[in-house]
């Protein structure tokens, strides 16, 4: 049986209403900053999203300087970028139990958002 490895990554994303534009560089009301933004990521997870989790690290660095903080436990706030399998993940699992995330329709895919 072929193993799979399913990657979610999840952005708390909310679009701006100021004529469709979705990346900005100013700070906007209601605006995701990737300057401020951690990555989660479960240190349990399957190695290939621990790789991708650093990778975006590096880009968010590259793009704006600034490099992300990486953790293991979930903050209680701030932006924060999710990386997990749904597997493997504990805050993916969780919020999955608690109805805060439908994975259903990534279940059984390759790789999926």
């Amino acid at each position: 049986m072929k193993h799979h490895t399913y990657l979610i990554l999840i952005f708390s994303i909310f679009f701006l209403k100021t004529e469709g534009q979705i990346v900005t560089e100013t700070n906007q009301p209601g605006a995701f900053s990737i300057n401020e933004a951690a990555i989660y990521v479960d240190p349990n997870d399957h190695n290939a999203v621990l790789i991708a989790a650093s990778l975006l690290q590096k880009d968010i660095e590259a793009v704006t300087g600034k490099r992300a903080a990486m953790v293991n436990t979930m903050p209680a706030s701030g932006n924060i970028i999710v990386i997990g399998s749904a597997d493997r993940s504990s805050a993916i699992q969780e919020s999955s139990m608690q109805k805060k995330l439908n994975i259903t329709a990534i279940k059984g895919k390759w790789d999926a958002y």
